[in-house]
């Protein structure tokens, strides 16, 4: 994992919100099939998109602490996964 933080801290986002952040990442980075493995990228990405995220807008944070852009950002895989599976019914 270590190799993967630092993997992960050398992009620059910038401005982006987390959704173009993790899709940066996403196509630099194929995740892998195991939903354990999922889990640590996630947090690995979350966690460093907070602190990039907080040190760049100090008094504007849009999410309060480094867990909550865990959730968020599994909420965004999950949801990505829903509207392009091909078996899901609509």
């Amino acid at each position: 994992t270590e190799a993967f933080t630092a993997f992960v801290d050398t992009f620059d986002w910038g401005d982006s919100d987390m959704e173009e952040a993790m899709r940066s990442l996403l196509q630099a980075y194929l995740l892998p099939k195991e939903a354990q493995q999922i889990d640590r990228i996630v947090k690995v990405f979350a966690y460093t998109f907070y602190q990039k995220h907080v040190a760049r807008h100090p008094g504007l944070p849009f999410v309060r602490s480094k867990d909550a852009a865990y959730v968020l950002s599994f909420a965004l895989i999950l949801l990505n996964s829903d509207q392009h599976n091909p078996n899901m019914k609509a």
